[in-house]
């Protein structure tokens, strides 16, 4: 009954932020770029969460008409809302760590952030938007265990032979 709850409270918050002409919060899927604005909300398929484009807290990027010597960097904060955990603040950078984080077994990458700064505009908070992907995180055994050819042989995996992990669609 709680848990039923919680995910209906989830759901309703989604609702408010993000919103499409039809009423409803839109999905997207795992593994595929998606683009969102600044006060945008989406549900991921699958993931059993949602992600809100809160701000750009940052953004020392280099304008594209001007030559600098670092690239710069903009960081982004995101709201991540779970069906059965407490809502998260995510932070992540365009060019500095982090640029990905693991939520629930899941990978959330900022690919890329629009505009471009230009030295001679000043970008409105609410005119950028975040490429952003998730992809569900699989664990690759040591060399020597074929895991992949048999997925119950993932679970007979210890913790110490797991020497990577990567996402995938």
């Amino acid at each position: 009954m709680q848990k039923s709850l919680r995910a209906a409270s989830v759901f309703l918050l989604l609702a408010c932020g993000g919103v499409t002409a039809a009423g409803r919060v839109p999905a997207v899927p795992l593994g595929q770029d998606f683009v969102l604005e600044v006060g945008q909300t989406v549900l991921v398929e699958g993931a059993g969460f949602g992600i809100t484009f809160v701000a750009v807290t940052e953004d020392s990027r280099c304008p594209a008409d001007v030559t600098c010597v670092w690239a710069g960097n903009a960081t982004v904060e995101l709201k991540v809302s779970m069906t059965d955990a407490a809502d998260t603040t995510v932070t992540l950078n365009t060019d500095l760590e982090p640029k990905v984080t693991t939520i629930g077994g899941h990978e959330l990458r900022l690919v890329a952030l629009a505009p471009v700064p230009r030295s001679d505009v000043r970008i409105a908070a609410s005119a950028y938007s975040a490429t952003l992907r998730v992809g569900k995180i699989e664990i690759e055994p040591a060399a020597g265990r074929d895991a992949a050819a048999d997925p119950r042989a993932i679970a007979a995996v210890g913790a110490a032979d797991i020497t990577s992990v990567k996402a995938r669609p």
